[in-house]
């Protein structure tokens, strides 16, 4: 048998650039990249163009069909050392790989066979690192700015700028949108998350106070101070509504999208209310909160949970209102809250002390997690990624460190007035994404 070994591959300034690997950019959509090289020779004399061509469509069927089973079949049992061989047509490939190691998801060997010609290709599947698969994203009032970077802080990027008071970021990744409201000039915006495709959507908004998304439906939600009102309008800024009306002073709104339910607190009012989707039946789920600040649903657990600066509290209730509970007290200062509802904590920022804490979802086993958070104005967790990210004002940095408070780091300095803090992490995404690479 004539043996044709061969790597195709594209040389840049920086080794190898992308080509496309058939199938497997279908199974890694856009994060599966795959370099390729040649090396060996070919006996023309015995091999055809045709049988030539069918050999290296085997071969990147045998990587692909090999990818498929590493990425869905746990008990994959391919040898390392022997080839795996299927038939296709006049044609057979196979596959032999080689276990992951701690930077790789694994090597692939694979074969194509057409008569007396013989393809074969090697594939290194290698690891991208959750910090640079996902971006956070921020708004800058003092810079009517909204950037960017990676979890690790590097590649910072400006989207947008000139605004005047951006803030109430929310992110559609499904679309692969953002949108936020700029006080300054009294409007609400979107892009696509580059910062491209600009657009204005809805005029006259001079107050936002929260902007939530229901991308499902094609809604956005937002109060508007100015006007005590609570509003929806489609996704491209048409059909605004006005749903809830005497909204005193609305701090914070959620969306229950699976119990169709918005909830918000209401300052004015020293309440905890609630409404459908559609803005009727409004309800008090909890009143007599003299400062409601903050605000985090549990929809699985069936709970709402808000912090009361005056009381220095954190509570709870069943979404209806009932069952209300002290949780935690002492909190002078809750500038934010965060619930990790799989570990079953609760994470919150107090100002008065400087602190960063956590405790049990029914406020049991208090902890002390990082000290001198001088001026905390956002805390976001990163459950998956096992992260918490905050921003503190009083140094104008965004940190980040373990669930567990170890390891504190900064990753963004010179933040003018951080306003808005989001990480746009897809629920499925908890793990590492395999990038195909042939050295």
């Amino acid at each position: 048998m004539t043996s044709v070994r061969t790597t195709h591959g594209i040389r840049s300034d920086s080794g190898m650039t992308y080509v496309m690997v058939l199938f497997i950019m279908a199974i890694l959509a856009t994060l599966s990249l795959a370099f390729l090289s040649t090396i060996g020779a070919r006996n023309t004399a015995t091999m055809t163009r045709s049988d030539s061509m069918q050999a290296h469509y085997l071969a990147r069927s045998a990587a692909s069909h090999a990818l498929w089973r590493l990425l869905n079949d746990p008990g994959f049992p391919a040898s390392e050392t022997q080839y795996t061989m299927h038939t296709l047509g006049r044609g057979r490939y196979g596959y032999k790989v080689r276990p992951p190691t701690d930077t790789t998801f694994a090597t692939i060997a694979a074969v194509g066979i057409v008569d007396d010609t013989e393809v074969q290709e090697s594939y290194v599947v290698y690891r991208i690192p959750r910090d640079r698969l996902y971006h956070m994203y921020w708004t800058e009032t003092d810079q009517g700015s909204v950037r960017r970077a990676y979890l690790d802080g590097v590649g910072q990027t400006t989207l947008q700028s000139g605004g005047d008071f951006p803030k109430c970021l929310a992110i559609d990744t499904t679309n692969d949108k953002m949108y936020w409201a700029d006080t300054g000039y009294d409007v609400i915006v979107r892009s696509d998350l580059d910062g491209s495709d600009f657009d204005f959507l809805v005029s006259g908004q001079n107050a936002t106070k929260a902007l939530a998304l229901d991308v499902p439906n094609d809604k956005m939600y937002w109060a508007d101070n100015s006007s005590n009102t609570i509003r929806r309008a489609d996704l491209d800024g048409w059909n605004v509504q006005n749903l809830v009306t005497g909204v005193n002073t609305p701090v914070t709104m959620v969306l229950d999208l699976d119990g169709g339910k918005m909830y918000w607190l209401d300052k004015s009012a020293k309440a905890v209310r609630r409404a459908n989707l559609d803005g009727s039946t409004v309800e008090t789920v909890a009143a007599n909160q003299d400062d409601p600040l903050q605000l985090a649903l549990d929809v699985a657990g069936g709970k709402v949970y808000w912090t009361d600066k005056s009381d220095k509290m954190i509570r709870r209730a069943n979404l209806d209102g009932s069952a209300q509970e002290d949780l935690v007290s002492d909190v002078s200062d809750p500038k934010a809250l965060a619930l990790d509802i799989a570990g079953g904590k609760m994470y919150w920022a107090d100002k008065s002390d400087d602190m960063i804490r956590r405790a049990d979802l029914d406020g049991w086993n208090e902890e002390d997690l990082v000290a001198s958070v001088d001026d905390p104005d956002a805390l976001v967790l990163d459950v998956a990624g096992g992260m918490m990210y905050w921003a503190d004002d009083s140094d104008n940095t965004i940190y980040r460190a373990g669930l567990d408070g170890s390891s504190p780091d900064k990753l963004v300095e010179g933040v003018d007035h951080l306003k808005s803090l989001v990480l746009p992490i897809r629920a499925s995404s908890t793990s590492q994404k395999p990038v195909v690479v042939i050295p």
